[in-house]
């Protein structure tokens, strides 16, 4: 703990002093109003349409812009502003390449890239084995697996969900539309536990009740 500390303590201290600045604001400054329950979307909000400059990616990206957490940062931000997640993927490819191990939705991110350009199995499984390896318990941040259209009979959402329940560690959470280049797509959204997680299985899985991938 303590050489973890010792490791991270500008960074540390660069946080420390965003959130004391930014404390002080919002009670010196009364930019909320009282009981205002959505003081959290207000604060991102101009954030990054009126004063981006005093963001934490931009602080970050000033004091520190190599560092995995800026480029993360950067990655949320850009896909935020430009209403469109696939902005974001060169900067979480940086990111993971700094070799960072300890922000988890980074891998999740990277995965949902990677199905969103139709990337091959192995090259996602690596990313998957990645996350899998250093967060093997978590749940907590859903595989978006990506089809381009299903032609199977009854409901898309049934036939995933009965699909899906022959794999043990597989737990279904529903569909999402996705467009991708004006082209309409479609997510089959799931969480995954344990570290031995094989995407090509999954997929298998799907496919034969009748989403077609892009590969």
């Amino acid at each position: 703990m303590t050489a973890t500390i010792v490791k991270y303590r500008i960074l540390l201290y660069a946080l420390s002093m965003t959130l004391l600045l930014g404390s002080w604001e919002i009670i010196a400054l009364r930019y909320f109003q009282e009981n205002d329950s959505n003081y959290s979307q207000q604060l991102e909000n101009r954030n990054i349409y009126e004063l981006p400059e005093q963001s934490l990616s931009h602080t970050l990206n000033v004091l520190y812009p190599d560092f995995a957490e800026t480029l993360f940062l950067q990655g949320v931000t850009t896909g935020f502003q430009n209403r469109n997640f696939m902005t974001g993927c060169q900067l979480y490819d940086q990111a993971l390449d700094t070799g960072v191990k300890h922000i988890e939705e980074l891998f999740q991110k990277r995965t949902i890239c990677l199905e969103r350009i139709g990337a091959d199995d192995e090259t996602i499984q690596q990313t998957v084995d990645q996350w899998r390896q250093n967060f093997p318990n978590s749940r907590q941040f859903p595989y978006h697996m990506n089809f381009r259209d299903f032609q199977g009979t009854g409901n898309p959402e049934l036939a995933a969900q009965q699909a899906l329940k022959s794999i043990p560690y597989v737990q279904y959470d529903g569909i999402q539309a996705v467009s991708l280049e004006a082209t309409q797509t479609g997510d089959v959204i799931f969480r995954v536990s344990g570290k031995n997680v094989n995407i090509r299985d999954i997929r298998n899985c799907l496919e034969q009740v009748g989403f077609v991938s892009h590969r």
